[in-house]
């Protein structure tokens, strides 16, 4: 027996959530044992509750906390699962380009401002995400004027972020798109032991990938020989290659030894990748939060590029 009203009040407000379920508010004493059956101490039931059916879900994220968690079946319901694989992230927005003519907008310093925010918020996220729309001379000091950021996004510079650059150890980390719009940055995060620190394995990967690219561009010259043979003749040639095989062999084993993990990439937008139904409904949404807060209205763009080929499938970020 479930209430159909409240089955239909889900229905109505999952497109705003991961998932909804049911509960009721406990009200048993609930006590902790110990392991020889001794009451160890009574726990507060204030904010516990007890979860109950039915339960709904959207699709595409409960099947992607599936892959993800190859030992799912340790969780006693859909809701944990999905519990154990998400972040709370929080995302604060800075910039020192507001143009002398808008008035109605009150300006603060930015750094002492975000840094204010960031210190409320900090205890309440598990990561603390800056989008910085600032001057050029500014990018360089991010990471010493923000130092309680996880993330930095920068939108003002035009040189690109790319992945084999290397990072601040430790965070946080800068990425930049470029200021074309023709590139999207992911960043995929895997939490594996939460009380081990998280490894950028951006630089090993990118790394990797260029190597790779260098010896097999070696080998094209002749691929039924090994590349001593190939090569015998010229030293500073073999001498390149054991150079590259090492190189593999220490970012290989970086990746390997890595457990939680925080990976960049930028992706090159084309005409062949698909309009998303649900990203354009953001952008709309978006547009109509920032008509609502301005004077001149936005009007959006008549210019939606629509694919050559069938729709590339988005790649999902990892945040599990």
């Amino acid at each position: 027996y479930f209430d159909l009203k409240k089955m239909n009040q889900m229905i109505k407000s999952i497109n705003n959530y991961s998932g909804i379920i049911l509960a009721s508010k406990i009200q048993d004493t609930v006590k902790k044992i110990k392991n020889n059956n001794l009451v160890k101490n009574t726990i507060g039931r204030d904010n516990l509750w007890i979860s109950e059916t039915p339960q709904i879900f959207r699709y595409s994220i409960l099947k992607k906390c599936y892959e993800m968690d190859l030992k799912f079946f340790r969780y006693t319901d859909e809701s944990e699962l999905l519990e154990n694989n998400g972040f709370r992230v929080g995302v604060i927005g800075v910039s020192d380009l507001i143009p002398a003519h808008i008035i109605d907008v009150k300006k603060r310093p930015f750094v002492e401002t975000a840094n204010k925010v960031i210190a409320e918020i900090e205890s309440q996220v598990d990561f603390v995400v800056l989008l910085a729309n600032v001057q050029r001379k500014e990018i360089n000091g991010l990471a010493q004027n923000f130092p309680g950021a996880d993330y930095i996004f920068i939108s003002r510079d035009t040189k690109r972020s790319r992945p084999e650059s290397k990072q601040p150890e430790g965070g946080p980390y800068i990425y930049n798109s470029g200021i074309q719009g023709k590139y999207l940055t992911v960043v995929e995060i895997s939490l594996q032991n939460p009380r081990l620190p998280i490894v950028d394995i951006s630089m090993a990967n990118g790394k990797i990938s260029s190597i790779t690219r260098r010896l097999m561009q070696l080998q094209k010259k002749d691929p039924d020989n090994t590349l001593e043979e190939i090569y015998a003749d010229k030293p500073n040639v073999l001498k390149l290659v054991g150079d590259y095989r090492q190189q593999l062999v220490k970012y290989e084993t970086i990746m390997a030894e890595a457990v939680n993990t925080t990976n960049y990439e930028s992706i090159a937008l084309s005409k062949s990748v698909g309009e998303d139904a649900e990203l354009l409904a953001f952008v709309d949404e978006t547009l109509a939060t920032c008509n609502a807060l301005r004077k001149k209205t936005i009007k959006a763009s008549k210019n939606i590029i629509k694919p050559k080929k069938s729709p590339i499938f988005k790649k999902t970020n990892s945040i599990n």
